[in-house]
Parts: C-alpha cells; sequence; structure tokens
C-alpha cells in the first residue's frame, strides 16, 4: 500500500466514525427532547430549562458533525484524485 492509499484508508476511518458518532448524538437530541417534553408536563420548570439548553447544545454538535463529515468528504476527494496521477 503507497501512502496516499494509507491516507485515504485513514480518512475512511475518520468518516465512518463521524457518521457513527453523529447517529448516536442524533439519538440523544432525541432522548433529550423526550425528556423535556416530560419535564414540562410535570411543571418541572428548572429542569425543563436545563434539558432544553443541552438539548440545543446537542444539536449544535450534530451540526458541527456535519459539516466535519462534509471536511472528511471533500479531503477524501482530493487524495483520491491525487492517487489517481500518483
Amino acid at each position: 500500500m503507497s501512502a496516499i492509499d494509507d491516507i485515504i484508508s485513514g480518512i475512511d476511518g475518520v468518516i465512518e466514525k463521524v457518521s457513527e458518532t453523529t447517529t448516536a448524538a442524533s439519538a440523544v437530541v432525541r432522548e433529550a427532547e423526550q425528556a423535556l417534553e416530560q419535564a414540562g408536563a410535570f411543571g418541572a420548570t428548572t429542569a425543563a430549562l436545563g434539558l432544553s439548553q443541552v438539548k440545543d447544545e446537542l444539536e449544535s454538535l450534530v451540526g458541527l458533525l456535519a459539516s466535519v463529515s462534509l471536511v472528511a468528504d471533500e479531503t477524501q476527494s482530493t487524495a483520491k484524485a491525487v492517487a489517481a496521477y500518483a
């Protein structure tokens, strides 16, 4: 395997881990939404406010992971283009 093939393989691993992490974070967002609904139903205002902040931060994390995924995809495309000329 050449160095560029090793790089492409490494990027594949990054893409896979980012995808797994995005899926996990999205599931936690749904759990936070459910907990927020329950807190609201029970009148737990302070808990609801805290859970709302947690949910918002998790949604930001999912957005950042989407950005990381795009950069990783672009990097992989560039590496594959380099490999085609190597």
